[in-house]
């Protein structure tokens, strides 16, 4: 099969070109393995956990936002999700 696709692509003049976004998405995802990245990420999931599971923690946070004087609405920590890019960042 992958023979024949080759031939084809040959006779037609045509050849894949791999998606650069996904390339770098790969080059990305590899920085990310390296330890001292993976342990801060690891202790920003465990802080964000924390504040996903507590209602008393989530509006301490509302009400330090507030006597920071930040703009409406106040911010929310995010889940990262690995099948979506981007999100660890």
């Amino acid at each position: 099969m992958q023979v024949a696709a080759r031939e084809l692509a040959t006779q037609l003049r045509c050849y894949p070109i791999s998606c650069a976004a996904y390339r770098l998405q790969l080059s990305i995802n590899e920085g990310l393995g390296i330890p001292v990245l993976t342990s801060a990420i690891a202790a920003s999931r465990r802080l964000v956990r924390h504040f996903k599971h507590s209602s008393r923690a989530t509006a301490e946070l509302g009400r330090r936002q507030e006597t920071m004087q930040m703009q409406e609405p106040f911010k929310k920590l995010i889940r990262d999700c690995p099948t979506r890019w981007n999100s660890t960042f």
